[in-house]
């Protein structure tokens, strides 16, 4: 778990970086944009698990079928809460991200 978590970090604290880079001194937005990446892509992987274990169910099994419920009810959470707030908040930022970017390779010409 504790791997997962530090990747997680890791994965953020790097985001953070280049976006800053293309946005220097806008460290809000640098911050949002990581955080919002780096959750979806964790809350992702969440469905990607749940969504295993719900495959491999043998919903013939009363105890296999609850857990198979369980993974659904997991992945409901994911999609409809997690994924979803850091997808809509992305729909915002992203744009700006694109922006800053062909800035960005416009002076490097």
């Amino acid at each position: 778990m504790q791997n997962s978590v530090t990747q997680h970090i890791e994965l953020t604290r790097a985001i953070d970086a280049w976006v800053q880079g293309l946005r220097s001194g806008d460290e809000d937005f640098a911050a949002q944009v990581s955080v919002d990446l780096a959750d979806l892509l964790h809350a992702a992987g969440a469905v990607r698990t749940e969504l295993q274990k719900l495959l491999s169910a043998d919903l013939a099994d009363p105890s296999s079928a609850d857990d198979a419920l369980q993974s659904a009810a997991n992945i409901e959470v994911q999609l409809f809460t997690e994924l979803k707030e850091h997808l809509e908040s992305l729909a915002v930022l992203w744009p700006r991200v694109q922006d800053a970017l062909q800035h960005s390779t416009e002076r490097a010409k």
